[in-house]
């Protein structure tokens, strides 16, 4: 789903996405204008483990952006939220979400808040668990309330647990721990 203005994308699915396990992706929806972005779709999705494939990618240039999987989600990237200007982004995991050739959930925004809430679920990724970055005044903000990430000692995700970094000239980063496997730090906020 695609739109170039400020018109709202749903995507909002009860089906199992399946897609080659070349450069392909399970739902992507982007807008070149400031469209607000919400996925919900609840059924499994399984897309491509070639860099540059997502489960799912939501991105707008100044929109909300909201996902919330219903079922697991698998991809080179499990879950992409981004956005720039004022817009914000909120990723809510109750499931797993799995990245075989880089992060589970990887997210940024500038202006507005960027926000990680897992509840119950497992993360599991090459690279890190939960990626999630500030490039202005918006801030971070990653809640592990359940679930984990990384599936236990002897298989943990491959980079940090939890990086969450703010790089603007301002911006908060605020992160409740829960569970963590990592090969290298459990958490990083920055």
């Amino acid at each position: 789903a695609t739109s170039a203005g400020a018109g709202t994308i749903t995507v909002d699915g009860t089906g199992i996405i399946t897609t080659g396990a070349g450069l392909a992706t399970g739902i992507n929806a982007a807008s070149t204008g400031a469209s607000n972005i919400a996925v919900l779709n609840t059924g499994a999705i399984t897309a491509g483990n070639t860099a540059g494939s997502f489960g799912i990618s939501a991105t707008s240039q100044g929109g909300n952006v909201g996902v919330t999987p219903g079922s697991t989600v698998q991809g080179a990237v499990g879950v992409e939220a981004t956005t720039i200007g004022a817009g914000t982004v909120t990723v809510d995991v109750s499931t797993g979400i799995t990245g075989t050739a880089g992060d589970g959930v990887q997210t940024s925004a500038v202006g507005g808040l960027n926000t990680v809430n897992q509840t119950a679920g497992t993360i599991q990724a090459t690279a890190n668990g939960i990626n999630a970055a500030s490039t202005g005044t918006g801030g971070v903000r990653v809640n592990l309330t359940g679930g984990q990430v990384g599936t236990s000692a002897g298989t943990p995700v491959g980079g940090i647990g939890v990086n969450a970094n703010s790089t603007g000239a301002a911006g908060s980063v605020f992160v409740t721990g829960n569970t963590v496997f990592a090969t290298l730090d459990g958490i990083n906020a920055a």
